[in-house]
């Protein structure tokens, strides 16, 4: 872990990780070697692999410092919605990475192999998921339609994991300026505040529960790989994934009038915030069945 270096060494390491990032935007990844790494940097191509294995580590630390300053933008979001809260991340993070396109398109093709030991998003990815999942920790907790704390899990994890399909998206996107993708990002704005209110319902809120579980399974705490003997790679017995049935048949239908809320914080629209004191609508029913004296004025 280069979290163990001396100081000296972390400038070392540094300052071959900016001569390399330097190199990378210039002349290309594909077109850098590890010994010109090792040129521009003055530094023994000894030395240089000592803090990099490979060219490709180097563009995982570079994801690792990405993903870090976006977690400190991430801190100063304003006070809105999630969705846009979203939006802006996600803007921010492709204005990001689009200077460094062609040597993250080289890692995401890489790490595409769950096992590979430079992976950005599985097992071995710790350090930047923990950071992109603080990230939208920040999004969802700080928000003015702000969730439960078990919707709020579920809700982080899905965002994480949207995260990861539009940064691939990215990579294949070839329409100028990457319009496909802020396309797909608009449209992911919309989905959000589309589904926001539709969280009142029980069923969608065990649905995205569900979803997440699942989700998480991959990109958030995905199992050893493990072979057809029940084994993780470790050795140590497969967990079964019988308990994520996808069962999310609606519910019998309350009494007349009566709206279960217990998932998730109730939502009573203010412009873009979300009230816990809402109140049922007008044209609702009451306790018994009857509409309310709104309806009953309108129907006569």
């Amino acid at each position: 872990m280069h979290n163990d270096l001396t100081q000296k060494g972390q400038q070392t390491r540094q300052h071959i990780l900016a001569t390399a990032v330097r190199l990378f935007m210039t002349q290309g990844y594909d077109a850098t070697t590890m010994r010109d790494i090792a040129a521009a940097a003055e530094c023994s191509p000894g030395l240089t692999y000592r803090y990099f294995a490979q060219k490709e580590a180097l563009v995982v630390a570079l994801y690792e410092d990405l993903a870090t300053e976006t977690l400190v933008f991430s801190d100063s979001l304003a006070f809105m919605n999630m969705a846009e809260r979203y939006h802006i991340v996600m803007e921010h993070k492709l204005t990001q990475v689009t200077p460094h396109r062609a040597a993250l398109t080289a890692l995401f093709c890489a790490v595409m192999q769950p096992n590979n030991t430079l992976s950005v998003w599985g097992r071995n990815s710790t350090d930047s998921r923990d950071k992109m999942l603080d990230v939208f920790t920040h999004v969802v907790n700080g928000a003015t339609d702000k969730l439960n704390e078990r919707v709020a899990s579920s809700m982080i994890t899905l965002l994480y994991a949207f995260y990861i399909l539009l940064m691939m998206f990215w990579s294949y996107d070839r329409t100028p300026e990457h319009r496909a993708t802020r396309l797909m990002l608009d449209f992911m704005r919309e989905a959000l505040k589309i589904v926001r209110p539709m969280m009142l319902m029980p069923v969608i809120t065990k649905a995205i529960i569900r979803l997440a579980e699942i989700l998480a399974l991959v990109f958030v705490n995905p199992p050893q790989t493990g072979g057809s003997d029940g084994l993780n790679g470790d050795g140590s017995p497969r967990q079964s994934l019988n308990h994520l049935s996808l069962d999310i048949t609606v519910p019998s239908a309350p009494s007349p009038g009566m709206i279960p809320l217990d998932h998730v914080v109730p939502a009573g629209h203010s412009g873009d915030t979300y009230s816990p004191n809402a109140t049922m609508p007008d044209d609702a029913l009451d306790q018994n069945g009857s509409k309310t004296a709104r309806s009953k004025k309108l129907n006569s």
